[in-house]
Formats: structure tokens, C-alpha cells, sequence
């Protein structure tokens, strides 16, 4: 007896339609090329201009592509507002349209802020126009699952590490790779390693597993979406030249290449002051019907990735005079210029402040790397700590007697835990080290560990801001009530807020600015350590991966975004931030580097109107702290007139055997940090 026999027939249809696949859609012939599907769909993009591939003559190559000979490796460098992301959507939902094999596409962009503003502003209203497509639905409420068909469609935003890492997939279409790390998308790769989309096209990629297609607008130069377009068969764009006795007119023009060389050679001007294009070689008039006649030039065939490049200037001549000349001649962003209007990656030469050539330039002839141990000689000296899972990156650095920082001691503390814990405690130690600023995540048992064993004020967690009006704000919260109920394991007392940005222009800066004294050049990169590189134990050096770290950090003009009323973010015109970029990894030396940085501003006492933060005076350090020579010449008279000392103080406090400490007087807002040789303060003298 039929089990359903006594269902009728709305109720079968209803179970039908949720736990069997659909009835096909689309024939296979519409379903074979993907230009042709897009057609036979009848969708418009963001559910209001028809689908005209014709404006977009650049794309074609793209769109011809066939469902038995699908691209496994696509990347494509381009420029921006080139209709780029309708043919991602596009091609995601060809994937999916085929009701006779499921596959797991992964459509990532950089945060969740864009996936849910591509999802409710793009995808559905061009989803939402098509009878046929609105077939295939099974489920479209959520933001970041689609079912389609039995495939399904996931929008993921890439900036969250367990995003990359969690779901299988057959099919990975990335969009705006530069804003993604390198490290993530290559996290993100493995995600289609088992996929059982097998390339089966003779070739390169030939048993390449799933299909992966990065877009972006370029970035720095051998970085994120250029790194893979030069892995690629680097098509770009070429325009032949209308002259047919040119040799142009046969190889092509690659106009944004020629426009970054040499602006002059291919643009020209009329009478009426309007702009046009024009061949480098014979200066023949390229019309808009040449351009829409391009082709492209692969220029490393054979490569295992499909390669494309186009620029903004495939828009035509009026866009030309409207839009790309004024942004040319205002020159406000020229690296933006490149990125989203050539297409183009480039690096301003101010881009990167500690260059390795920067570095070296501190190199002082006299100095070497102090041992391990030797050094308590009574100078303020700070180690900084940034702390990862796996490893904790430390700098040591001291003040000389004219204010510049010297630097002691780098290393790579391979623990966790207590472990580590006990590492760091014996190096401040050993070291004479009176401050450790160190960051209070991704752990706060490390951190309190750290606080715990050492004397009461000598370490302060660090956390950086953003947009903070002063580069660092330090926090003695030992009168908050919230704090003084929390228990000794829950709560923590010193602080210091880090403005991001200001605080490592500063610190890198101070390579630039000979504000840092290195060891010679000749030992600079010999201070070696036992290492676990790729679990192989070893030698390296720590001195090294120090300096590359710091040339790791490259500054960015990113645009300015406002929420609007509707939960959507909308770019200011006009308006930049500034932003740090990782190049290559997570540069955690440069972060280490700055917190001992932060350590020794405790004790170089700068102006803290400025540095430290809004409502607290200004306090000056003894002379031979390392006292800025503005302040020294001002504080002389008031300083040499006073003879006691705050070691013979009973209100100071000292770090265990070392010759500094905590000035205790009731009188202080705050506990500040004092030598035993300096001068007593106007509050108080030894008989107090």
C-alpha cells in the first residue's frame, strides 16, 4: 500500500516542493554557456536596468564560459564600478541553477556590513526578477544562506576567521580581495580542497579541485589581488590602434599602463578643451567603437590561474571628461587614482615609514647587543609584548641620556599559558626592565599572570582605539568602585589606550626621524634564537623577522563611511581616514616594538597634553631620563635648586632590588614612576 495514499494532493505537493529537488528550470542547452544562461533568466540587475553586456564589451571573455569546461582559477585586477559584481552574483547563481547536481558556492566580501548591503540591496531585487529563477527558491530569508535548486549560495564576510574556516565548498567568488589579509584568503582556499568539481580541461589546471574566482580592485604592488595576477596569464585589456598601418593596430594598446607611464601619450586635447584618446605611437583619435573592439593580450600564458585586467578607461570619452581627467587633476588620492581608476597597484614611496633601508639607517657604530642580564644599570627601560595563540613577540628598550631610544633585546617566546607567563616575568627580571606594557587580549590569563608576579604598577595593559584624540591615554583605575569590588583575578587597575593609527605612525616614525639607536650593521641581524619554523626546530634570527615586521606596515587612505538611517553605509565624498595594511603576516614586532615605545613615553614624560590625555597635567621626569631637550632647558633652574632625592623618600616604592619605582605621596593623582638619584618633588621632602 502507497504510505501517502491517504495525503492529498496540496499535502504532497507541499512535501514535494521540501524534500525533493525541483523539477529543471532551465534546459541543459540554456544552462550549457553562461552568457546564454543569463539571458534565458530574463534578470536585471539590482531589479531595474535591463542585462546589456554590450556596455560591458571587456566581459564577454567572461561570460563565454561552458558548463563542461568551467574556469577553475579566475582572477581578475580591475577598477572600480566596472560591473564587476553583477557578473560574481551572475555566475554564483549559474552555479547553482542546475538542478541535477548540487554545488556549494561561497560568495565572500570583506565584512558582514557588506554581505548583508549586497544581500538586501543587489541580490534579491535581481533575483526577485526572474519568474524562472523564483522557481528554484527553497529558502531566502536568511542573509547569509540561499538555497537555490538543491545547491545553495553562502554571502560570507571574510574578516572573521571561523567564517573562512567553516563551511565545505565547491565554488569560492571573493570580491574585493585587497581589503581581505592574504593569510585569510589563503585559509579560505583550503575550503574547496575536497570539492568534487575536478577540472577536467587539458591545461595547467588541469585536476585543479572546485572553482575559485578572486576580484578586487588593485592594491600595493606584489600584494593580495596583483600577488595573484601575477601568478595568472596577466590579460590585460588592449585597444587596437584605428590607424591599420600602425603596428598598434595589430598588438594593441594597453591604455592604463600608458596613461600610468606617461599621461601626455595617450591623451590628448582639443580646441575646446575636451579630452580623447589617442595611439602612443602614430597619435591616432581612439573612439569609443575602438575601444568596445578591444581584446586581450595574455602576457604569461600557461599560467595555472586565468588572468584579466581592465581599467576605467574602457568607459568611453565622456566618462573620460567627467570624470577621470578631474580626479587626475585634483590629485588629491594618487595611489586611490591608480587602484580604482586604472586599475593599477602602486606604492607611494611615503607608504611604508620603516623600510628595511629606513631601519638599517639607525644602525650606530658603537652599539652591540648587550647579554642577557646586564641590564641593571639603573635606566628606565620597557619591554613590550604582543601576544598571539602560539607565540609572544617581546622588544626591550631603553632611554639614553638624550632621549632616543635604544634597542636591546628582541625575541619569540614559543609558549602559552603559564609557561609563557613565567618566560616574560623572568625576562623583565633579568633585564631591569621598570615598565611592561603588554596587550590584554586574545589573553587576559596571560596578561594577569604577567601583572601578578611582578611589583604592583609596573605593568600595564594596552588596547588600541580608534580615532582617540590623544595618541595615549593612561587609565589608573584604582578608584573606580567597579573596580575595587571585582575580585584580584577579574579586575585590573592600569591601562593604556593606544590610538592605532597615531600611535604606530609614531613609533615606526621614529626610524625616519633618527629617534632610535640600533645595534652596528654588522650584528644588527645576528641575534639568533631557537625557533619552531614549520615544526622544525632551528636557529633563526629574531633581529630579522624584527625588521621585517616593521616594514610590514604600509599606511592607506581608505574611504570615509557614514551609517544612514536605513542600517546602510554610504561613502562621504571626498572624505579619506587613514588606515595600516598588513603586506605580508600580522606584523607582531611592530606591535611589540610599539608598546615598549608606549613604556618609555611613561617615563620621557612628553607633553601630555597632547599624548597622554585630555585633563591631565603635564609632569616632567628628571634630566637624565631622556627628558625632551624642549623641556629640559625649562625644568634646569626648578630641578638643580631641589637636593633631596626620592630614594630617600618613604613614600617610594621600588620594583624589587632595582633602583626605580612607584612615588606613593598622597598628594599624587596617580602613582608616577621615579628614579632613586632623582630630585624630590615640590610635594614633599625626605622628612615628610
Amino acid at each position: 500500500m502507497n504510505a501517502f495514499a491517504h495525503l492529498n494532493q496540496s499535502m504532497l505537493a507541499v512535501i514535494k516542493g521540501r524534500m525533493l529537488p525541483p523539477d529543471p528550470v532551465f534546459t541543459p542547452e540554456e544552462l550549457s554557456n553562461f552568457g546564454g544562461w543569463v539571458k534565458a533568466t530574463g534578470m536585471r540587475p539590482e531589479g531595474a536596468r535591463d542585462f546589456d553586456l554590450s556596455k560591458y564589451p571587456y566581459q564577454v571573455d567572461l561570460y563565454n564560459e561552458q558548463r563542461d569546461a568551467m574556469r577553475s582559477r579566475v582572477v581578475i585586477m580591475k577598477a572600480a564600478q566596472t560591473g564587476l559584481t553583477v557578473k560574481l552574483l551572475n555566475r554564483s547563481m549559474w552555479l547553482t541553477a542546475d538542478v541535477r547536481r548540487q554545488i556549494n558556492v561561497g560568495l565572500g566580501f570583506p565584512t558582514r556590513d557588506a554581505v548583508e548591503q549586497l544581500a538586501a540591496s543587489r541580490f534579491k531585487p535581481q533575483l526577485y526578477t526572474s519568474a524562472r529563477m523564483i522557481e528554484l527558491i527553497r529558502d531566502v530569508n536568511r542573509v547569509d544562506l540561499v538555497r537555490l535548486g538543491i545547491s545553495n549560495m553562502r554571502f560570507l564576510g571574510l574578516m572573521s576567521g571561523v567564517t573562512a574556516d567553516s563551511n565545505p565548498l565547491d565554488a569560492e567568488l571573493v570580491d574585493e580581495v585587497r581589503l581581505i589579509p592574504s593569510t585569510t584568503i589563503e585559509r579560505f582556499l583550503v575550503r574547496i580542497s575536497e570539492s568534487t568539481l575536478v577540472d577536467q580541461t587539458p591545461g595547467p589546471a588541469f585536476g585543479a579541485r572546485g572553482l575559485a574566482e578572486f576580484n578586487s580592485t588593485a592594491g600595493f604592488p606584489n600584494q593580495d589581488i596583483h600577488r595573484y595576477f601575477l601568478d595568472s596569464t596577466q590579460g590585460y585589456w588592449a585597444t587596437p590602434c584605428p590607424d591599420r598601418k600602425c603596428r598598434r593596430s595589430r598588438s594593441g594598446i594597453v591604455l592604463a599602463r600608458e596613461f600610468a607611464e606617461s599621461p601626455a601619450r595617450v591623451i590628448g586635447r582639443r580646441d575646446d578643451g575636451r579630452y580623447y584618446l589617442r595611439c602612443p605611437t602614430c597619435g591616432a583619435h581612439i573612439t569609443d567603437d575602438m575601444q568596445q573592439s578591444g581584446f586581450y593580450v595574455h602576457e604569461n600564458p600557461g599560467a595555472l590561474w586565468l588572468g584579466y585586467h581592465f581599467s576605467q578607461l574602457v568607459k568611453g570619452e565622456a566618462f573620460l571628461n567627467t570624470e577621470i581627467m578631474p580626479a587626475w587633476e585634483r590629485g588629491i588620492n594618487v595611489p586611490e587614482f591608480y587602484n580604482s581608476r586604472l586599475g593599477l597597484p602602486y606604492m607611494d614611496t611615503d607608504a611604508v615609514p620603516a623600510a628595511r633601508e629606513v631601519v638599517e639607517r639607525c644602525c650606530d657604530d658603537t652599539l652591540t647587543w648587550p647579554r642577557e642580564g646586564k641590564g641593571r644599570d639603573g635606566k628606565w627601560r620597557a619591554l613590550g609584548i604582543d601576544q598571539r595563540a602560539p607565540e609572544k613577540h617581546a622588544v626591550i628598550k631603553h632611554l639614553d641620556g638624550n632621549g632616543l631610544e635604544v634597542l636591546d633585546h628582541v625575541a619569540v617566546i614559543e609558549a602559552s599559558g603559564e609557561d609563557a607567563a613565567a618566560q616574560i616575568v623572568r625576562m623583565a627580571r633579568e633585564w631591569g626592565c621598570t615598565i611592561v606594557v603588554i596587550d590584554g587580549e586574545p589573553s587576559y590569563d596571560l596578561a594577569i599572570s604577567v601583572a601578578r608576579a611582578l611589583p604592583k604598577g609596573m605593568v600595564w595593559f594596552s588596547d588600541y582605539v580608534d580615532a582617540q584624540k590623544d595618541m595615549l591615554r593612561w587609565e589608573d583605575k584604582r578608584s573606580d568602585k567597579a573596580i575595587r569590588k571585582g575580585s584580584g583575578e577579574t579586575k585590573y587597575e592600569f591601562r593604556v589606550l593606544v590610538d592605532r593609527y597615531k600611535g604606530l605612525d609614531w613609533s615606526l616614525g621614529m626610524f625616519a626621524r633618527k629617534k632610535i639607536r640600533l645595534p652596528n650593521r654588522a650584528e644588527l641581524y645576528e641575534l639568533r634564537q631557537p625557533r619552531n619554523v614549520g615544526g622544525v626546530n632551528g636557529w633563526a634570527s629574531a633581529s630579522e623577522e624584527w625588521v621585517a615586521h616593521l616594514g610590514n606596515l604600509a599606511r592607506y587612505r581608505a574611504p570615509k563611511m557614514v551609517r544612514l538611517a536605513g542600517g546602510e553605509s554610504t561613502h562621504v565624498p571626498g572624505e579619506y581616514v587613514l588606515r595600516w595594511r598588513y603586506l605580508h603576516v600580522d606584523p607582531h614586532f611592530a606591535h611589540a616594538n610599539l608598546s615598549a615605545s608606549v613604556g618609555l613615553a611613561r617615563r620621557a614624560q612628553l607633553d601630555r597634553v597632547d599624548l597622554i590625555g585630555e585633563g591631565e597635567q603635564p609632569r616632567h621626569g628628571p634630566l637624565e631620563a631622556g627628558a625632551p631637550p624642549e623641556v629640559r632647558d625649562a625644568l634646569a633652574r626648578t630641578v638643580t635648586q631641589r637636593t633631596h632625592t626620592c630614594g630617600t623618600c618613604r613614600h617610594m616604592r621600588r620594583f624589587g632590588t632595582s633602583e626605580d619605582g612607584l612615588c606613593r605621596h598622597p598628594s599624587q593623582l596617580d602613582n608616577i614612576s621615579v628614579g632613586a638619584q632623582d630630585n624630590a618633588c615640590e610635594d614633599h621632602s625626605s622628612t615628610d
